[in-house]
């Protein structure tokens, strides 16, 4: 049998202030049914709206990613969450936020992982669905950044290389295997950086 969905056995939350909105809010996160994927709920909104995490709802804002809902709903500044749920392996999640930005916390994914890991991720029911890269794709957006992906043997495996010249973060490369132990010990924990 393949590898199975997974979601958390309790619910909890945290708070803290949004990176760009400078607001409180507080992200609680809940169970989900197999197959419901992450969903964010807006409950400062009316009528609760839900905003899947998925390609269908993506939207772009200044240096920040959104995800997009009905009305004006939004969900800011998702990044670091979503890591965490990717490197931790947990597919189905409700995921209440009382304000339009999940909450900063110290810039990393770190606090998000040590929330989903204290929630006791459980396996579902239920197969999950899996992507296979079986030719090689690259997608650019300008001479200098460009997003390649090639077939793997087994698993995800990720390596990045940024280069800011003569800037303070010089240039600096990195390369792992994605599983949960190494997304808690080599990841989790990097943070959010600005230039001025």
């Amino acid at each position: 049998m393949g590898r199975r969905q997974r979601t958390v056995k309790t619910s909890g939350d945290l708070s803290g202030v949004g990176l760009h909105s400078g607001r409180e809010t507080t992200l609680r996160v809940r169970p989900a049914e197999p197959g419901e994927g992450v969903v964010f709920v807006r409950t400062d909104l009316p009528g609760a709206p839900r905003i899947r995490a998925d390609a269908d709802h993506l939207g772009v804002r200044q240096r920040r990613t959104a995800l997009v809902g009905p009305g004006d709903a939004e969900v800011h500044t998702v990044e670091h969450f979503l890591a965490a749920c990717m490197g931790l392996g947990v597919h189905n999640l409700e995921v209440e936020l009382d304000g339009p930005e999940c909450p900063g916390m110290d810039g990393s994914a770190r606090a998000f992982v040590e929330l989903l890991d204290g929630l006791e991720p459980v396996e579902q029911d239920a197969p999950r669905d899996e992507l296979r890269v079986e030719e090689t794709l690259a997608v650019g957006a300008g001479p200098d950044r460009a997003l390649v992906a090639m077939p793997a043997a087994e698993g995800f495996s990720a390596s990045y290389t940024l280069d800011y010249g003569d800037a303070w973060l010089g240039r600096q490369a990195f390369a792992f295997r994605v599983t949960p132990e190494s997304f808690r010990e080599q990841v989790a924990g990097a943070r959010t950086f600005c230039l001025a």
